[in-house]
């Protein structure tokens, strides 16, 4: 039922990124039942994973988009004295370096906070869910794991970050509310980031903390998309070879669904590169009323900006 549970809630957080189009997806607290990722896997994402430890609800997985170059680096596992876990990812994207960190700390562990300071740059943010108690964050006491966040906060160049609207981040099926999940950054990204919640998949949970950078990767342009002269395409020879290499996929991955579909991708695009000519077209069309209609009706958004999640 858990595997069930967490497929279902998993579905939803594809769909939920794929709508938001954010470039870094991580899940803290995702359990045993992630260990075997070919059923965890975003097309189009670079996937990392800390395995599941010592408890069942240790588990780290990050998603990031294949357009960055990136790694990771485990920065704490749990063990028998301080039984919080974290990882640092590393992502470059032309020149520019930001160090992700997120981090899981279950209920009444006191972490040693101290091995994420080490690489802690201009351009480092922290997503975790630390289960501390403390009246900076909205909680009606400060309890000893709180202090010790704060003090961590306090004596590092490191600033904490309320959401947009103050709101908890945890709701419970009872209708409780918490504060368990904290975004930290250098104090040289306060003026570029925008920090909001979004409801947890099913309803009940954690929310998603989601932080929008307004400069910095946005620096960055993609590559434009190819423009195919489809007049001249060799279609004959098109036909022939996809025909040919996607039987090899249909015989070869008939048990995995995700790799198949990207070897089909891959696939079609090696075939259109081999026989469409690519140029930019001479005769142009004016875009009719028609057409206007038809784009209003199936509510084309464009998604502008950096979003990261945990």
């Amino acid at each position: 039922m858990l595997v069930v549970l967490l497929m279902t809630k998993f579905t939803e957080l594809k769909f939920i990124a794929f709508n938001q189009n954010w470039d870094l997806l991580g899940i803290v607290e995702s359990g045993a039942s992630t260990e075997n990722l070919d059923f965890y896997r975003i097309i189009g994402y670079q996937t990392f994973c800390l395995q599941h430890a010592r408890q069942v609800a240790s588990c780290i997985i990050v998603y990031i988009k294949n357009s960055f170059t990136a790694n990771m680096t485990v920065r704490h596992t749990m063990t028998d004295s301080d039984r919080f876990e974290a990882v640092e990812i590393n992502a470059w994207r032309g020149d520019l370096h930001y160090r992700v960190f997120f981090l899981y700390n279950p209920p009444n562990n006191r972490p040693n906070l101290d091995c994420l300071l080490d690489g802690w740059s201009r351009r480092s943010l922290l997503f975790g869910d630390f289960n501390a108690h403390s009246q900076r964050w909205e909680y009606s006491n400060t309890d000893t794991v709180g202090s010790i966040v704060e003090n961590f906060i306090d004596s590092a160049p490191i600033e904490y970050i309320e959401n947009k609207d103050s709101d908890p981040t945890f709701l419970s099926f009872g209708g409780a509310t918490s504060h368990p999940d904290l975004l930290l950054a250098h104090p040289n990204l306060l003026s570029q980031i925008t920090h909001t919640l979004l409801p947890a998949p099913g309803g009940a949970g954690h929310k998603l903390l989601v932080a929008e950078l307004n400069s910095g990767f946005g620096r960055y342009r993609e590559p434009r998309f190819p423009r195919w002269n489809l007049k001249k395409a060799n279609w004959t020879r098109y036909q022939e070879l996809t025909d040919y290499l996607m039987r090899e996929v249909m015989t070869d991955e008939t048990d995995n669904a995700d790799r198949a579909v990207d070897k089909f991708t891959e696939i079609i695009l090696a075939c259109a590169i081999s026989c469409i000519p690519r140029g930019i077209g001479k005769s142009f069309h004016l875009f009719g009323i028609k057409n206007c209609r038809l784009l209003k009706k199936i509510k084309i958004k464009p998604v502008i900006g950096l979003s990261l999640l945990v």
